[in-house]
C-alpha cells in the first residue's frame, strides 16, 4: 500500500495528472485553428497550380514536419510555380537553385 492508503495498482492506473477540461478545449481550439490555416494554404496553392494536388500535399507535409522536400520532374510541370506560390502564401522569400551534375555545395553556400 502507498503511504496515503491507496494500493500501488490504483495509483499507477491514474498515471500523471489528467488534463483538465480547459486544457482539452484549448488543444481542440488550436487544432481547429491549424486545420483552418492548412485548408487556406491548400486552397491558395490549388488555385495557383492546377492538377498538382499530390505535390501540394507532400510540400505541406514536409513543411509541417520540419523537413526538406526535393521536387523532381520533367520540365513544364509547374514545380517552380507551386513553390513560388507556397512562398508567397506563407510570406517567405523564394530563391530557385538549378541543379546540375557538377553543382557543389560551395556553389550555393559560397566559399
Amino acid at each position: 500500500m502507498s503511504t496515503d492508503g491507496r494500493t500501488a495498482a490504483a495509483s499507477l492506473s491514474e498515471g500523471p495528472s489528467a488534463p483538465g477540461t480547459s486544457d482539452v478545449a484549448a488543444f481542440e481550439s488550436r487544432c481547429r485553428g491549424f486545420r483552418e490555416k492548412l485548408l487556406t494554404i491548400r486552397e491558395a496553392l490549388s488555385r495557383a497550380v492546377l492538377g498538382q494536388g499530390e505535390l501540394i500535399e507532400h510540400l505541406l507535409i514536409g513543411i509541417f514536419a520540419g523537413g526538406h522536400v526535393l521536387i523532381e520532374g520533367v520540365p513544364g510541370l509547374g514545380k517552380t510555380l507551386v513553390v513560388r506560390a507556397l512562398a508567397r502564401t506563407l510570406g517567405l522569400d523564394f530563391r530557385r537553385v538549378q541543379f546540375t551534375p557538377d553543382l557543389l555545395p560551395s556553389d550555393i553556400l559560397g566559399a
